[in-house]
């Protein structure tokens, strides 16, 4: 599980989803949240974790953005292992680790290579939120 700590800049809410939108060093992540009973416990200037799995990480070799996945940012590959399906990249975002489990053909298509500079993408509904993060 990929986890990045972060602070809630703002809530958006209506009665079926709620959007948190935290920032991650200079970088902005938006989180869809489902609305249930302890949706309302966020507040602005919380600190959270955003955690994502590995497998829901997109990578893209393109600046453009993703018409429906607002949230794509710069990072550099540190490694690459390559499986026969499945291959595990190592991504450094911000001094941190970022994991991307992606399809080998894919990955071989796009013929990167570690210490290149990629756009990874999370959607914004694969965003959980733990709350517990350092409010300091």
């Amino acid at each position: 599980m990929n986890r990045l700590t972060g602070r809630i800049t703002s809530i958006d809410v209506t009665p079926s989803v709620c959007r948190v939108t935290v920032v991650v060093g200079a970088d902005r992540f938006d989180a869809l949240i489902i609305q249930s009973d302890d949706s309302h416990t966020y507040h602005i200037d919380q600190g959270i974790d955003l955690a994502f799995k590995p497998t829901d990480v997109i990578l893209s070799q393109s600046n453009a953005p993703s018409p429906t996945i607002t949230n794509a940012h710069a990072a550099t590959i540190r490694s690459i292992t390559h499986g026969e399906i499945l291959s595990k990249v190592e991504l450094s975002y911000q001094q941190q680790t970022v994991y991307g489990i992606v399809d080998t053909n894919a990955l071989q298509l796009m013929s990167i290579q570690p210490n290149e500079t990629v756009q990874w993408l999370i959607p914004a509904n694969h965003i959980m939120l733990i709350e517990g993060a350092d409010d300091a």
